[in-house]
């Protein structure tokens, strides 16, 4: 219940944090690899440009721009999935009205998830931010639900154990 209660009240700064922890996933491991390739260098054990290397510092690199800028690592994923759910969506309708040529008229209920799906975009693009904390205001609000059930389910349990003798 208090995790639940956490992820509603600061579902803003959940989804920065996530980032930076998977900035630090990419950071710390790309550095140790780094350190062991320079330190395998000076003893004359391999290559200091080599292709580990390179990955080694795209990983460090990657990581230092999700630690420090998670804001707008999170802005360009947001704003590539409203436009994707746009494009899903203007397409399907599309793919419905070409249908009509081959005498299939598609009922009104099957353009309800291609516009939903293009609505659902166009909010993303103009929200963003308030898109990306969603899920987690939403993730918060079912583990308070469940929490809350399982406590009221728990008092029930006990109080039906106690009334038959604790069995």
């Amino acid at each position: 219940v208090m995790v639940g209660i956490l992820l509603i009240i600061y579902k803003s700064a959940v989804m920065p944090f996530i980032v930076r922890l998977i900035g630090v996933a990419f950071l710390l491991p790309g550095l140790i690899a780094v350190g062991l390739r320079l330190f395998a260098a000076k003893n004359g054990e391999g290559n200091l440009f080599s292709i580990n290397m390179l990955t080694s510092l795209g990983s460090v690199a990657f990581g230092a721009w999700l630690l420090f800028a998670p804001y707008f690592f999170v802005a360009v994923l947001v704003n590539m999935l409203g436009v994707m759910l746009m494009l899903a969506g203007v397409y399907q309708i599309v793919m419905l009205v070409k249908l009509r040529k081959y005498d299939f008229c598609p009922s009104v209920y099957y353009y309800i998830m291609p516009t939903l799906a293009l609505l659902l975009g166009v909010f993303v693009l103009f929200n963003p931010f308030e898109a990306a904390t969603l899920p987690f205001f939403l993730i918060g609000a079912g583990a308070v639900i469940a929490g809350v059930s399982d406590f009221v389910g728990s008092m029930l349990l006990r109080k039906v154990s106690i009334e038959n003798g604790g069995e």
